[in-house]
């Protein structure tokens, strides 16, 4: 991926070409934290987000910004608010990605700081954000630290993730966190520290197809957790905001077929990394299991032509096909084996009637 130049004023730090401008990042103090921030069209948003980031009471930091070809006003906006701040640090893509992986990893190869904190530009962290993720470096030589994560939504926050059953206190070994990121996500991925090494090693697992998929970050997250052998929870918060501008709400065929190749590649994953018929493993077979009954009812709240719903469901059919779910007997329920055990169009079908009866009970 290119960059385009920018016009900008003479104290920012803009990097255009990629060989040069990793020369010249070389030449400046390197901080203890780059923060890194894909921007596409978050500009409702994105201050707030920066001037969280501006107000954090541990100063040593960069921010490197990749502007994925942004249609609205995200960039002027970033341009402005970095003008008396040269920590800030701005790129510009020629072609927009269609996914926030690939200008995040762009930013990591950029970043010069020990630590990687990732941050979206439509989210806000709390101020002691940094300086808590250093006190755990600093204390318990932490390869990864993540904070808490809060929904943010309509300027009312609630607390989401971690969830009760994992263990905060302790320090974790990566690869035992991935079996809580499997089926429902127990832990949070966002706004963490991470030892820029590690963030990069993960990337080299990553092939193009999975780099083509909208949840590429969901695959990059799980190698991350493999690599580190020292993981703390801390009690910092990242506010997340979604919102239905958001990439996966934007393309229901690519959405799908992004879902389920992370599914697979997972199951894959898990196996290499933990052995076959492994819990872990089993897990993430359990996971596709469930994410192709939440595709199917997603299918069944979404206006779709006859011919185009008949294409996703043969899409859903085909990767149920090459599904084992008799593995899955005694760790999900006999009705929901049951159910998709059936051609899944009549699966699809009954999942309809099922889900109108839970609304009627429920008076919906």
């Amino acid at each position: 991926m290119s960059f385009r130049p920018l016009t900008t004023p003479r104290n920012i730090f803009v990097m255009n070409d990629l060989k040069n401008s990793e020369g010249n990042l070389e030449t400046e103090k390197k901080p203890f934290f780059s923060i890194i921030m894909p921007v596409y069209n978050a500009g409702a948003y994105i201050k707030e987000s920066l001037r969280s980031i501006s107000s954090q009471d541990f100063q040593d930091w960069e921010l490197i910004i990749v502007d994925d070809r942004s249609t609205d006003d995200s960039l002027a906006k970033v341009m402005d608010f970095s003008r008396n701040d040269k920590r800030i640090k701005i790129f510009t893509s020629t072609v927009n990605s269609g996914r926030a992986h690939i200008p995040r990893l762009r930013a990591a190869g950029l970043a010069t700081g020990r630590y990687i904190v990732t941050v979206d530009a439509d989210d806000v962290v709390s101020s002691d954000l940094l300086s808590t993720h250093y006190q755990y470096i600093a204390s318990q030589d932490a390869d990864l630290v993540i904070p808490e994560m809060w929904n943010l939504k309509d300027n009312k926050r609630e607390k989401i993730l971690p969830k009760d059953s994992i263990d905060i206190s302790k320090t974790w070994v990566g690869k035992d966190l991935i079996e809580h990121t499997l089926v429902n996500w127990e832990i949070p991925m966002a706004g963490f520290a991470v030892r820029r090494e590690l963030y990069l090693k993960a990337d080299e697992h990553m092939s193009s197809d999975d780099l083509e998929s909208i949840f590429s970050d969901e695959l990059h997250s799980r190698w991350l957790l493999a690599a580190c052998d020292r993981v703390c929870l801390c009690d910092a918060q990242y506010d997340y905001r979604q919102h239905a501008g958001s990439i996966t709400h934007r393309n229901l065929p690519r959405f799908i077929d992004s879902r389920l190749h992370t599914c697979d590649k997972l199951i894959s994953m898990t196996a290499t990394v933990f052995g076959k018929d492994t819990l872990t493993n089993i897990k993430a077979i359990e996971n596709k299991f469930f994410e192709s009954v939440g595709l199917l009812r997603m299918i069944n709240r979404t206006k779709l032509k006859r011919q185009q719903k008949k294409t996703l469901i043969r899409r859903i059919s085909i990767a149920m096909n090459d599904l084992d779910i008799k593995r899955l007997k005694g760790h999900i329920s006999s009705r929901y084996l049951a159910l998709m055990s059936l051609p899944i169009p009549l699966a699809r079908i009954a999942l309809k009637i099922i889900d109108s009866i839970i609304k009627i009970k429920n008076g919906i």
